[in-house]
């Protein structure tokens, strides 16, 4: 019928219009700058991403562009840049903190950001079905230039067999100190605790 016909018109522009008000809420969301933002990135690492994405990761974010997750590091420290000043803390893996892949980005990042926490969680962190990944917990905050006294905080917990007993071991281990700046003297720039 007519009516059923110009229901169903209706409908469909009122989809249209849902969908563009939430590209629209995206998009102002991912323009805006916040003084936290927290997060679990996804992982891909460079061979399975599409060629299209490899173009633009490799385009915008040159020195993290082996893996999603390092692009996602990057992203955020934009979006946490608050008026010059703001914190991300990132679930990520651990591994790029010594693949030499990364010495780039981790000069830069150690030279320009204030590293505020490294735990290191390992494997099997998270009850999730994506849980055997060696992962981390970062703190970054966002600034103009690091300073050369400033601390790198940080905790290992990762020789723990899962994550009941490695949140008990962050609970109770304490925390290592080290100059942020020594961290640019290690062989590579590779981040170690």
């Amino acid at each position: 019928t007519l009516w059923g016909q110009a229901s169903e018109l209706q409908d469909d522009r009122w989809d249209l219009a849902l969908n563009a008000k939430g590209l629209l809420d995206a998009a102002r969301l991912l323009d805006g700058r916040y003084q936290l933002v927290v997060t679990n990135v996804p992982y891909l690492a460079r061979g399975k991403q599409h060629d299209t994405l490899k173009e633009y990761c490799e385009t915008h974010y040159p020195e993290a562009k082996n893996d999603l997750a390092n692009v996602f590091l990057e992203r955020c420290l934009e979006l946490s840049r608050d008026q010059g000043a703001g914190v991300v803390q990132i679930v990520m893996p651990q591994n790029w903190l010594f693949l030499a892949t990364y010495k780039a980005q981790r000069t830069t990042l150690l030279s320009h950001q204030r590293w505020m926490l490294v735990a290191l969680l390992g494997a099997k962190a998270f009850q999730t079905p994506m849980w055997d990944f060696n992962v981390q917990l970062l703190t970054l905050g966002t600034q103009a230039e690091a300073s050369l006294n400033q601390r790198l905080q940080g905790v290992d917990v990762a020789s723990q067999p899962d994550a009941a007993a490695k949140d008990m071991a962050l609970q109770a281990v304490q925390l290592q100190s080290q100059l942020q700046a020594a961290q640019l003297k290690n062989p590579g720039v590779t981040v170690s605790l």
